[in-house]
C-alpha cells in the first residue's frame, strides 16, 4: 500500500462511530431528557408561583399597614388641631367618649386668602368648610347639641364640628370614620380591633394643682352651648379640662402565609395644645334683651315714676348669661341717658320693677333698659314710651 493510501485509510472514522451517528438517540435517552427537563421547568414554575404569591401577600400586608398609618396620622394631626380658629363662645371639646371624640376647629375654608383656617379648599361646599348650627349635630349619645350660631350676629361661624368614631361592623371588628358637621361620615379604615384592656379613646384632665389624672366615666359632653357661660358647669365644664387624648387600636393584616395573620398596634398620645388658652370674651355674644320697659307715674306724694319689665330673652333661655339689669333715664331733650339703678336677675320674680323718686315736676322722661353678661357686654337698650311728670 502506498503512503497516500495508508494516510487515507487512517483518516476514515471507525465503522462503529459512523453507525451510531446514523442511528440517533434511543427512546430511553429521550425519556430521561424529557423527565429532567420537566423537573427543571416544574421547579421554575413552582418557584415563580411561590414568589408571586409571597410578593402579593407582602404587597397586601404593606398596603394595609400603610392605610392604617395614614388613618392614624390623620387622626393624630386633626385631633391636635382641636380648638384652632374657634370663636370665643364655641367649646373646644364637644364630646369625649371611649369610641368617639368630637371637637371644634376651623380646619378648612373655601374663602381665598383666609389666614385663620388650617387648609384652603377652593370650591368646597359651605357645609364642609364652615360651622353649622350646633343643633344639627347629632352626638354619639343620641343627644342634639343645644342650638347656637357661633358667628357674629347669629350667623354661621368659621369653625367646623369634627367627629372621629370607631363604629362596630356587622361582621365583626370596627371601622374608623370621620364626620364633618352634619354631613355623611367618611370611612377611613376597616378591620380594626381594640387593644386588650384599652379603649379606643381615653382622656386625661389637668387638676387645679397642675397634675394630670384619667377622666373617669363613660363619656362627658359640653351641654352648655356657650363656653364658660353660667350654664357651663359640672360635667359640661369638665370637657374644658381635657389636655391629652390617648388613642389606641390594632389592625390585623395577612402574614407570610395565606392562613396567617399578624397584628399591628397603633397607640399615641395627642396633646390638645389649644386647650386652656385665654379667650377675650367669656360669655359669648352680648345678651339678647327682647323686652321693652314700661314707665308710668304711680304716686304724687312723693312724686315718683314706676318702671317695670319682664325677664330678658337670655335670662331663662338662649345663653342664660344675664348677670345684671341696668336702668337708665334721660329727659326728652337730652342726648345721653344716665344710669339710675342696677338689679341682679331673680328667677323667682314674674316681672321687675323700680320706683324712681328723683323726678322733677313737669319733666318728660324716657327710660332705657340694658342686660349685661359676665364679659361684661351689654345688650341693645330697650326704650320705654315717654312719661310726663305732672306739675303739682
Amino acid at each position: 500500500m502506498s503512503i497516500q493510501g495508508r494516510i487515507a485509510s487512517e483518516g476514515e472514522p471507525p465503522e462503529s462511530v459512523t453507525s451510531a451517528a446514523r442511528r440517533g438517540f434511543t427512546l430511553v435517552e429521550l425519556l430521561i431528557t424529557l423527565t429532567m427537563s420537566g423537573l427543571v421547568i416544574g421547579s421554575m414554575v413552582t418557584f415563580f408561583v411561590t414568589h408571586t404569591t409571597g410578593s402579593r401577600l407582602a404587597s397586601t400586608r404593606v398596603e394595609a399597614v400603610q392605610r392604617a398609618r395614614f388613618a392614624s396620622e390623620m387622626l393624630r394631626r386633626e385631633t391636635s388641631l382641636a380648638g384652632a380658629g374657634i370663636p370665643d363662645a364655641q367649646p373646644l371639646v364637644v364630646f369625649a367618649g371611649p369610641d368617639d371624640f368630637v371637637f371644634s376647629a376651623d380646619l378648612a375654608s373655601s374663602t381665598p386668602g383666609d389666614r385663620v383656617a388650617v387648609y384652603q379648599l377652593p370650591g368646597a361646599s359651605p357645609e364642609a368648610t364652615e360651622g353649622a348650627d350646633s343643633a344639627s349635630v347629632v352626638l354619639p349619645a343620641g343627644d342634639l347639641y343645644p342650638g347656637y350660631w357661633y358667628g357674629p350676629g347669629a350667623t354661621t361661624g368659621p369653625a367646623e364640628t369634627i367627629r372621629f368614631s370607631f363604629e362596630a361592623l356587622a361582621g365583626g371588628g370596627y371601622a374608623l370614620t370621620r364626620t364633618v358637621n352634619s354631613l355623611a361620615a367618611d370611612t377611613l379604615l376597616r378591620g380594626l380591633e381594640r387593644i386588650e384592656g384599652r379603649d379606643f379613646f381615653s382622656y386625661k384632665v389637668m387638676e387645679s394643682d397642675g397634675t394630670m389624672r384619667e377622666l373617669a366615666g363613660d363619656f362627658v359632653w359640653h351641654e352648655a352651648p356657650v363656653h364658660e357661660s353660667q350654664a357651663d358647669t359640672a360635667g359640661s365644664a369638665l370637657t374644658d379640662s381635657i389636655k391629652l387624648v390617648e388613642i389606641a387600636f390594632k389592625v390585623r393584616v395577612r402574614g407570610r402565609r395565606p392562613d396567617e395573620t399578624v397584628e399591628r398596634a397603633f397607640a399615641m398620645g395627642v396633646a390638645l395644645k389649644n386647650a386652656g388658652l385665654v379667650r377675650n370674651a367669656a360669655c359669648g355674644d352680648p345678651p339678647t334683651l327682647g323686652v321693652t320697659p314700661n314707665a308710668e307715674v304711680t304716686a304724687l306724694d312723693p312724686l315718683s315714676v314706676t318702671v317695670t319689665w319682664t325677664e330678658a330673652v337670655d335670662e331663662a333661655s338662649g345663653e342664660q348669661d344675664v348677670q345684671q339689669y341696668t336702668l337708665y333715664r334721660k329727659e326728652l331733650d337730652e342726648d345721653l341717658p344716665w344710669p339710675i339703678a342696677s338689679l341682679p336677675p331673680n328667677p323667682s320674680l314674674t316681672f321687675y320693677s323700680y320706683i324712681d323718686t328723683a323726678v322733677e315736676p313737669g319733666a318728660t322722661y324716657v327710660y332705657l333698659l340694658g342686660a349685661t353678661d359676665c364679659t361684661p357686654a351689654q345688650s341693645e337698650l330697650g326704650e320705654s314710651p315717654t312719661v310726663t311728670v305732672p306739675n303739682v
